[in-house]
C-alpha cells in the first residue's frame, strides 16, 4: 500500500488482508439511552463518539483511560503524551504541534539499544469505542491527523520501517492498514502535517452501535540504526474524510478539496494549501513526495517534481537550489555532492570536469583549473606533481624534460646549468663531484679523466698540478718522492733516474 495514502473508500485498493467485503450497507442511526447522545437536527454531522470518553487528543495526558502505550526498552525518546514545542535534543526534526487540543503522543519510532529486533511500538484503545451516525446513509470515517522526521541514512539501517493500524470490532481483527512507510537510505527532518482516513462503511453495524477497537504499531525491524521522530494528534470518528470539508448547512455535504490543498487541520473544515514537500489528490490528505522531490503547493504546485540536474532539493522541500561550485548532483539526486578529488565544476553543474594536462583543480574549492608552476607537471589533469630529479619543466607542463650529460637541474626544477669544474654528469643525475685522482677542468663536464704523468689531480678535481723536483707520478697517479738512490731534477717527471757512477742522491 502506498505511504500516506489518501483515505480509503470502498474497495480491496484501500484495504489489506482481515477486512470484510463491501456489501454496500449504510449506517442506520440507532441511539438508545445508554448509547451515545446526539444533537437533534435535520442532516448536518453529529459526534458519532462520546467524546466525554474518548480521548481522541491526548488531552488527559498521563491521566488519559482511553489509550494504553507500549515501548521498547531503553528508547532513543520515551513514548508518552506532550505538548508542544517538543523535539528530541540533538537533531533537526520538527517539533511537536498539536492539531486539536493542547497535547499529542510522540515516540522515537527507532529500536532500542538492546536486543536484536523487530520491535514494535504501540497504542491501544484501552476499551472498545462505540460509534454510531446521526444520519441514514451516511458514511463514518476513521480519521488522525500525524507527522514524521528520520534519518535513515547515515546510521546503518537496513530496512524501512512502518507505520500500521488495527482496526477490530468484537475483538477481531476487521482492517489491518498500512498508513505509512519510511524509506531506508534516507532523511527527512519533517514531514510536515499530514492526515489519513478510513472508511468504516463496510464493518459498521446495522441498525446499532459498533464497538470498534485501534491499534497503531510502529515497527521497526532492527536495533538502534537511525534516529526518528512521530507524532500523532486528533484520533476522531467523522461524517467527511480528511481531505474533505464539511459545506451543508441542512445536509451532510463532503466538498473535495482543490488539488494541493488537502490540508483541514491548519484551519478546521477548510482547505489549505498542503506544506512544502507535499501534496494531495483532489479530495484527498496531503501526502509526502516521493524522496527527492519538492513542491509549493501555496505557491501554485500541484505535483512534486524532480530537481534537474545540477540542482537538489532545498531544506525546506519548497524549491530546488542550484549547486555550488565544486560539487554536482544528477536530476533527481537527493543532495549536491563534492566533486571527486582531480576533478571540478562551476556552480549548477550537473557533472565535475578533469582538466587538461599542465593544469589541476583549483584549491580549496575546485571551481576550475590552475596552471602547473616552473618545475611541476601533470599528465592527466588531477593534481601538479614536482619533476623528478635532474628533470625541469615551464608552467603548464604536461611532462618534465630530463637534464643532459654534463648538467644538473636548478632552481626547484627550472632550468638546466652546466656541471662546474671539478664534477660531471652522464645525465641519469645530478652533477657529482670526480672521483679521488680524476678531473673535469672545465664546467659541463659528461666524465673526469685521468691526469697524465708528472701529473696530479688537485684535490677538488678541477686542476692538474706539476709534480715538483724529486717527485713524480705515471699516469693518473698523485706525485710520489723518487726511490732512493734516484733522483727527478725537473718539474714534471714521468719517472725518477738513477745517479752516475760515483755520485749519490742529495738527502
Amino acid at each position: 500500500m502506498a505511504e500516506n495514502q489518501p483515505f480509503a473508500r470502498a474497495g480491496p485498493d484501500r484495504r489489506r488482508h482481515g477486512m470484510r467485503p463491501f456489501v454496500g450497507m449504510f449506517v442506520a442511526l440507532v441511539l438508545a439511552a445508554l448509547l451515545i447522545p446526539v444533537v437533534s437536527g435535520q442532516g448536518t454531522c453529529q459526534s458519532l463518539v462520546d467524546m466525554a470518553d474518548f480521548d481522541g487528543s491526548f488531552e488527559a495526558g498521563g491521566g488519559t483511560t482511553t489509550w494504553t502505550f507500549v515501548d521498547v526498552d531503553d528508547p532513543f525518546f520515551e513514548a508518552g503524551y506532550y505538548g508542544a514545542g517538543i523535539t528530541p535534543a540533538n537533531f533537526t526534526f520538527f517539533r511537536t504541534r498539536p492539531t486539536d487540543g493542547t497535547s499529542v503522543f510522540a515516540h522515537g519510532f527507532d529500536g532500542a539499544n538492546i536486543g536484536a529486533g523487530p520491535y514494535t511500538i504501540s497504542l491501544a484503545t484501552t476499551t472498545p469505542v462505540q460509534i454510531s451516525n446521526a444520519v441514514m446513509g451516511q458514511p463514518v470515517y476513521l480519521s488522525f491527523d500525524y507527522r514524521v522526521g528520520w534519518n535513515l541514512r547515515d546510521f546503518g539501517a537496513m530496512s524501512d520501517r512502518q507505520f500500521l493500524l488495527d482496526i477490530t470490532v468484537g475483538g477481531t481483527t476487521m482492517m489491518d492498514i498500512l498508513v505509512f512507510t519510511m524509506p531506508v537510505t534516507t532523511v527527512r527532518s519533517d514531514t510536515g502535517p499530514l492526515s489519513f482516513s478510513i472508511d468504516l462503511s463496510d464493518i459498521m453495524a446495522i441498525g446499532a452501535a459498533t464497538t470498534v477497537g485501534l491499534n497503531f504499531r510502529w515497527v521497526i525491524p532492527e536495533v538502534f540504526s537511525g534516529p526518528a521522530f512521530f507524532q500523532l494528534d486528533h484520533v476522531r470518528f467523522d461524517c467527511c474524510p480528511a481531505g474533505t470539508i464539511d459545506s451543508g448547512t441542512t445536509t451532510i455535504d463532503c466538498e473535495p478539496c482543490p488539488v494541493g490543498e488537502g490540508d483541514t487541520t491548519t484551519a478546521p473544515n477548510t482547505c489549505t494549501a498542503c506544506a512544502c514537500g507535499q501534496t494531495s489528490p483532489f479530495g484527498g490528505p496531503c501526502e509526502i513526495c516521493p524522496p527527492n522531490q519538492v513542491s509549493n503547493p501555496a505557491a501554485g504546485d500541484v505535483d512534486c517534481r524532480t530537481c534537474p540536474g545540477g540542482s537538489a532539493p532545498l531544506i525546506d522541500l519548497c524549491d530546488c537550489g542550484p549547486c555550488n561550485a565544486g560539487t554536482f548532483a544528477e536530476a533527481g539526486d537527493e543532495a549536491c555532492q563534492d566533486c571527486p578529488a582531480g576533478t571540478f565544476s562551476n556552480a549548477g553543474a550537473s557533472e565535475c570536469e578533469q582538466c587538461s594536462c599542465g593544469f589541476e583543480p583549483n584549491s580549496p574549492t575546485p571551481d576550475g583549473c590552475s596552471i602547473c608552476g616552473p618545475g611541476e607537471y601533470s599528465t592527466d589533469g588531477i593534481g601538479c606533481l614536482q619533476c623528478p630529479e635532474n628533470s625541469i619543466s615551464n608552467s603548464g607542463a604536461c611532462e618534465c624534460n630530463v637534464c643532459g650529460a654534463g648538467t644538473e637541474e636548478v632552481n626547484d626544477n627550472n632550468m638546466c646549468t652546466p656541471c662546474e669544474a671539478g664534477t660531471f654528469s652522464d645525465g641519469d643525475g645530478a652533477c657529482v663531484p670526480c672521483p679521488e685522482g680524476q678531473v673535469a677542468l672545465g664546467a659541463g663536464a659528461t666524465r673526469c679523466d685521468l691526469c697524465g704523468c708528472g701529473y696530479e689531480a688537485s684535490t677538488d678535481g678541477t686542476a692538474c698540478n706539476l709534480c715538483g723536483p724529486g717527485l713524480f707520478s705515471v699516469e693518473g697517479s698523485q706525485c710520489q718522492d723518487c726511490p732512493d738512490g734516484e733522483i727527478s731534477t725537473n718539474s714534471g717527471a714521468c719517472q725518477c733516474d738513477e745517479c752516475g757512477p760515483g755520485s749519490e742522491a742529495d738527502t
